[in-house]
């Protein structure tokens, strides 16, 4: 059996319309495994996919590690999965869909324990009822109705004017007129 972690740059599959990167990225993660392990067929795991896809179509990884297994050195299908997944979940993912004998009778011991286990969860004790006392609250006055105020008649109100239409509201400052020299002429006749 042939294992390996490999780094796979994923920056050349962003070349081109974006919309198309991350299956372009799935892609390009074949071809590379298959150079790199001299294999036909590449597998891709679930959950490299999904860490792939997982940011959406247009914003793949720029890189990423992988953990490739190979059977053996004449057979010419790998299996590629990210590094982190655990070694069990490796195993079931190379070795899907043969029939697991040994791992069979595994399980069964397994079960039987579960089943000790749920045996002591049932002998634990049973919570008691606590009774909750029932405090009465003194009956509300009835609501009164609001009473209905007479109709108040509004003011009508200036309408708007566009904001287009700009008004200075400053007061402009009056000219002087000629009154006061009128005004001091006739007082002194």
């Amino acid at each position: 059996m042939v294992e390996r972690i490999i780094v796979v740059p994923l920056k050349k599959a962003r070349r081109g319309s974006s919309r198309r990167f991350a299956p372009k990225a799935v892609n390009y993660l074949r071809k590379f495994i298959a150079r790199h392990m001299k294999a036909d067929e590449v597998v891709v795991g679930v959950k490299l996919n999904e860490f792939i896809w997982e940011r959406g179509i247009t914003n793949p990884p720029r890189k990423v590690e992988v953990k490739a297994v190979k059977e053996s050195k004449t057979d010419r299908k790998v299996f590629v999965e990210i590094s982190s997944i655990g070694e069990e979940a490796m195993n079931r993912f190379v070795h899907r869909g043969e029939p697991e004998k040994a791992d069979k009778k595994a399980k069964k011991k397994e079960d039987k324990g579960k089943v000790e286990k749920k045996k002591v969860e049932v002998e634990k004790p049973v919570k008691t009822e606590v009774k909750k006392k029932v405090v009465k609250k003194p009956a509300k006055k009835a609501a009164k109705a609001p009473k209905k105020k007479a109709p108040v008649a509004k003011a009508k109100k200036a309408k708007a004017k566009p904001a287009s239409k700009k008004i200075s509201t400053a007061k402009t400052p009056k000219k002087k007129t000629a009154t006061k020299k009128t005004t001091a002429k006739k007082s002194k006749v």
